[in-house]
């Protein structure tokens, strides 16, 4: 099962923000931009930014919820949000649920995008087919939005996770 919730920086509207096209602030840092978490056990090695999926472990009795990169394909599997950061097998791994990440997204995808899964890496966000999204492509499929334009990874985009 999930840990307990964390709200981190509900206040984040009112700081002082130096350039939300990298996430990072002028002197390198990570934006503490508002998101909500949890903390899941990683099933597989997660890296920073990727986006996971749940994964139900154990036999009966001892089931325990885990995460694990969302694989190639992405819709059908049950979205849990994006990695903060990266763990390996086993580990205590940090995944933002709603709010502001940053997040490994297709090179190109532009500002103010849907997002949905990559048939081609696993982990990854690309653009949605349709945008803005319509019925057929926002149900189940449409997970966050780019919030500046994605470079070439490993560079990170941030984005906004949000569960429609």
């Amino acid at each position: 099962m999930p840990q307990d919730q964390t709200i981190n920086n509900p206040l984040a509207a009112y700081q002082t923000v130096t350039d939300y096209q990298t996430g990072k602030d002028a002197v390198g840092a990570e934006l503490q931009f508002g998101y909500e978490s949890e903390k899941f056990i990683a099933s597989a090695t997660i890296t920073k930014g990727q986006a996971v999926k749940t994964v139900g472990t154990g036999a009966a009795g001892t089931a325990t919820l885990r995460v694990a990169p969302v694989p190639t394909g992405g819709p059908g599997h049950l979205f849990v949000g994006v990695a903060k950061k990266g763990a390996a097998a086993g580990e205590m791994v940090e995944v933002v649920t709603k709010g502001y990440v940053l997040a490994d997204v297709l090179n190109g995808v532009a500002v103010d995008v849907a997002l949905t899964f990559s048939a081609a890496t696993a982990g990854r966000m690309i653009a949605t087919a349709a945008n803005p999204p319509d019925a057929t492509t926002i149900v189940g499929a449409v997970f966050g939005r780019t919030l500046a334009a994605s470079q070439t990874p490993p560079v990170l985009t941030p984005i906004y996770v949000e569960h429609m």
